[in-house]
């Protein structure tokens, strides 16, 4: 009975299919290798993770500081914290973003303010990589540190030590939180910058248009410049829904 196929044409037919499939998987690994641009290839030698990072902790501790509003010691127990939920395994495809860089990356995000764009020229981590990752360390950092350091009072007695901890460090009296169901010749108030509604327990300065007076720094004004970017005003401008504070 003669055969229904003939073999040696399969063979061809086959050999042929693999070949092509080799050619096409080389052609892909080969696309796979630009995906990268050269310049953010040179990460782990010029970025300033591995670049800057390391020439400021080595001959300008203080600019480091400024760099990452912390120290390295900081940044190393913070660190420690936070690599379990930040680590990445490396794929085939390419290595891991390491926690140091994500941290690093994210620390200046949040001090500056700077765009994804220009953190993926400073560090050589594309941008699409870095808004991926910042929202992570900040879930990391927010759960590894809040048991220790963002207490919340459970009591009007520590709202009051609060409030006086802070009028002692900052000479701003009465602040940082209303307390309910107490009752206070001078109410507690919230400080806040103009992005904030105006209500009853929210201080906040007058806008700047058509007020002319000597600006006076004082230090709960600068620490608030600090903290929340809000304008530096006397304590005579700054107001709430009921009540004027001269």
């Amino acid at each position: 009975m003669a055969s229904l196929y003939n073999s040696d044409s399969d063979d061809d037919v086959l050999e042929a299919a693999v070949v092509a499939m080799l050619v096409d998987f080389n052609h892909g690994k080969a696309d796979r290798s630009c995906w990268v641009r050269p310049w953010i290839a040179r990460r782990s030698d010029l970025g300033a993770y591995k670049a800057l990072m390391r020439e400021l902790e080595a001959e300008d501790t203080k600019s480091f500081v400024n760099f990452l509003r912390m120290d390295r010691e900081s940044f190393d127990q913070l660190l420690g914290r936070v690599s379990p939920m930040i680590t990445k395994a490396d794929t085939p495809m390419r290595d891991s973003i390491p926690p140091g860089e994500k941290l690093a990356i994210t620390l200046r995000y949040l001090a500056t303010g700077d765009s994804y764009k220009s953190l993926e020229f400073l560090y050589r981590v594309p941008k699409n990589t870095i808004c991926n990752f910042v929202p992570q360390v900040c879930v990391a950092i927010y759960e590894t540190l809040k048991k220790d350091f963002l207490k919340v009072p459970q009591s009007e007695e520590e709202w009051l030590q609060v409030a006086e901890g802070f009028e002692e460090k900052w000479q701003f009296p009465h602040c940082p939180k209303p307390l309910p169901g107490r009752c206070l010749d001078t109410p507690y108030v919230i400080v806040g910058d103009d992005a904030f509604p105006l209500k009853d327990n929210i201080m906040k300065p007058y806008p700047h248009r058509d007020l002319v007076m000597e600006r006076k720094g004082s230090s709960s004004c600068g620490m608030a410049i600090d903290a929340f970017k809000v304008s530096c005003m006397p304590s005579s401008t700054w107001r709430t829904d009921q009540i004027l504070i001269y």
